[in-house]
């Protein structure tokens, strides 16, 4: 009887952390910005211009970088992070209204790889990027790889853990460098 209590517990666990994530996903889809690649044209051998399109939430403070990446490179899942010495220019775009489109031009120049990164908030100051990878092929012509990344509330338990106990320990190395917790 006890294992029997055992194995639907667990199976109840399960189901809660799925009902919960799909309460995030579809918060997410209301108060989030989505952006994506409506299409792509090759300007010249060195630049491409990409249309975007927001679907979700209104994206403040949009800003745009690139910068070339390594024939390894593949978009993740975590946020992306500009190296100092970029060459091209960040660019502010400002505000990107729900079901509103923008172009922007990739320099990628000869470069196999090259990566173009939007970055912004949401209306409740969460930070969002949408990462575009662009790869040359052997004809010279473009593929793109598109990903939005978005911050998560609900991680997986042992992350969570990992996230807690970060925090803690860096609460206490404030506190020792500050000259609390001293003997």
């Amino acid at each position: 009887m006890s294992l029997a209590a055992l194995v639907g517990l667990i199976f109840y666990t399960l189901y809660t952390r799925r009902m919960m994530w799909i309460a995030q996903d579809s918060r997410n889809a209301e108060l989030m910005p989505y952006f994506v690649v409506d299409a792509w044209q090759d300007l010249d051998a060195f630049s491409t211009s990409v249309t975007l399109t927001n679907l979700g939430a209104h994206a403040v403070n949009v800003t745009a970088w690139e910068q070339r990446v390594s024939d390894g490179f593949s978009i993740g899942s975590t946020f992306l992070e500009k190296t100092r010495n970029y060459p091209y220019p960040e660019i502010f775009f400002g505000t990107l209204r729900k079901d509103t489109s923008k172009t922007i031009a990739v320099h990628h120049g000869s470069a196999r790889k090259h990566l173009a990164v939007l970055d912004c908030l949401d209306t409740a100051q969460r930070r969002h990027q949408f990462a575009i990878l662009r790869s040359q092929r052997a004809d010279f012509s473009g593929e793109f790889h598109a990903k939005m990344l978005f911050q998560v509330d609900y991680l997986p338990p042992f992350q969570a853990w990992v996230m807690k106990m970060r925090t803690r320990w860096n609460i206490h190395k404030a506190k020792v460098s500050k000259g609390g917790n001293k003997k």
